[in-house]
């Protein structure tokens, strides 16, 4: 039971960013690297904050080609966004929050942070699905 409990709530993640270019960074494709870390949260811990899933990629020191492939996709993925907050720096992508189209219902949002642009020494991108508003989302990731 407990087992067709785990494969169920992989299978909702892994189907949860179904045709957005980040399903192709998220789930296990750096699984192993060193200063790379993937968490994905759903059920009842997020409950209070409207949320169903969360899932985010973090990279300390990441190669210009981790943050090349990261950051083409949150572009792609931004450029059918309803609503978007965008920060360039030194003509990087630096800050994107970006409120994707609904899908079954939810509301869904894409975070991207390239300190690299800003001589920092980590990238971070975050998928969250639920029922929250952006402005919901904002407070709980501050």
């Amino acid at each position: 039971m407990l087992t067709a409990l785990v494969l169920l709530a992989t299978a909702a993640a892994a189907t949860a960013q179904e045709g957005l270019s980040v399903a192709g960074v998220f789930g296990g494709r750096f699984n192993g690297r060193s200063g790379v870390r993937e968490t994905t949260i759903s059920g009842g811990s997020l409950a209070p904050h409207r949320l169903d899933l969360y899932r985010s990629l973090s990279f300390d020191s990441p190669g210009a080609d981790d943050v090349a492939l990261v950051e083409r996709a949150v572009k792609q993925d931004g450029a059918s966004a309803t609503d978007r907050e965008v920060q360039l720096r030194a003509g990087r992508l630096y800050y994107g929050f970006y409120t994707l189209p609904r899908r079954n219902s939810k509301n869904r949002y894409l975070l991207y942070l390239n300190q690299l642009a800003a001589g920092g020494d980590k990238l971070l991108v975050i998928y969250l699905e639920g029922h929250a508003s952006a402005e919901q989302v904002k407070k709980m990731l501050k």
